[in-house]
């Protein structure tokens, strides 16, 4: 974890060279100390930094947890706050910029080391998380679209046998469910039985779900694809 640029946000000279000295022990590069909103921005845009550790409480013109949230709209950075102040409704402010660490003044600098090198870690599986729904989220826009623009039936089930993916066809064709989204978490009882109440006096929706071969247990008992030709009523 070194040769990573540390950004301080501390409006307490002092301290913040202590800590300065003391990151830069530890292998970390401190490329600045800042104390305001516009000179953590300025840093911000010209250097490339890994992490804030941000004092919660600045000066009266400047808000440690405020900053901290201006820069999670604008940037990818983990944040540590500093803090000599741990009352409840402080941290509940805090909490809500979702920092990656906390840490109470004084401390020692082992224990500023394992706070940022956890936060660092941290952040690094976030981000990998995160592409990882970003890749899946293109992945379900593309079979989705493949789906929903062929004329075949085509679901998934859990093996509780509730839907968890409906293709247009097998919504309107099949179900009668109002858009893709509606089978989820529901069996074919579930509607079955709904077009049994719209039409009590057809005798042919009483035998929904009987005359239909249950193909979704033929597939979990062969373990393999299958494709099934099925007839019946559904409106």
């Amino acid at each position: 974890m070194d040769n990573l640029n540390i950004l301080i946000v501390e409006d307490e000279r002092i301290v913040a060279q202590d800590i300065k000295r003391n990151l830069e022990k530890l292998g970390y590069s401190v490329p600045a100390i800042v104390s305001t909103s516009k000179q953590t921005f300025k840093i911000l845009t010209k250097t490339n930094i890994h992490l804030v550790l941000m004092d919660i409480k600045l000066s009266k013109k400047s808000d440690g947890i405020s900053l901290a949230g201006q820069i999670n709209t604008k940037y990818d950075i983990p944040i540590i706050y500093l803090t000599a102040y741990a009352d409840r409704q402080t941290l509940d402010r805090a909490k809500r910029t979702a920092p990656h660490g906390y840490i109470l003044k004084p401390f020692q600098p082992k224990e500023l080391q394992s706070v940022i090198e956890t936060s660092l870690y941290k952040h690094q599986i976030e981000k990998k998380l995160k592409e990882s729904e970003k890749r899946y989220k293109s992945l379900y826009r593309m079979v989705r679209l493949m789906c929903d623009n062929v004329p075949d039936l085509i679901w998934a089930k859990d093996l509780q046998k509730r839907y968890i993916f409906t293709n247009k066809s097998a919504c309107t064709n099949l179900l009668n469910a109002k858009n893709c989204d509606e089978p989820i978490g529901k069996s074919d009882l579930y509607f079955a039985e709904r077009e049994r109440q719209k039409h009590p006096k057809k005798a042919e929706y009483h035998t929904f779900g009987e005359i239909c071969e249950n193909s979704d247990e033929i597939v979990m008992k062969n373990k393999k694809p299958e494709r099934f030709d099925e007839y019946g009523y559904v409106k």
